[in-house]
């Protein structure tokens, strides 16, 4: 073998080692980065929603309507407040009936009238979970509405903040 064939056979194998090498470092980077992706953050895990948020059907049933308390907003930023009582402050010359009437899906409805007057309209309560067939809500979050039948528009469903 002459020098120039041992000087390329020398530089061949010094290319396969570098491959090699570079090979192996690429390979064993990836596996450290990929094990770091797979460990979320214990900071960044998201926590459920608290079960305060829900709406206690068996009290408003007795006409406990605390639960309901807060203020709710709509889609277009109208913000309504309900007291204690379920009950706007700022029509405080409705009258009510007590009790609501509830199912176990989480749907409450309570009629409100003018006194002296045949018409009112209802106040629907839509606990967590529960779907309005109507309208496209957001069932993670307690929402009412005010009117004579189920909200049509996204508009006519407010969300308790």
């Amino acid at each position: 073998m002459n020098s120039v064939q041992y000087a390329q056979k020398e530089m061949s194998m010094k290319k396969l080692i570098t491959i090699l090498l570079l090979s192996f470092l690429m390979i064993g980077c990836s596996t450290v980065q990929e094990g770091l992706e797979e460990k979320p953050n214990p900071t960044e895990i998201e926590k459920p929603s608290p079960i305060e948020n829900k709406v206690d059907l068996e009290a408003l049933h007795k006409g406990d309507a605390s639960s309901l308390a807060g203020t709710y907003e709509n889609s277009k930023g109208v913000i309504i407040v309900l007291n204690d009582e379920g009950l706007r402050d700022d029509i405080n010359e409705m009258y009510h009936e007590k009790e609501f009437d509830t199912n176990s899906s989480g749907l409450a409805t309570r009629s409100q009238y003018l006194e002296g007057q045949a018409t009112g309209y209802a106040l629907s309560v839509f606990d967590v979970g529960f779907t309005i067939e109507t309208v496209k809500t957001d069932t993670t979050k307690v929402r009412i509405s005010y009117g004579h039948d189920f909200p049509l528009t996204e508009e006519q469903v407010y969300y308790k903040k």
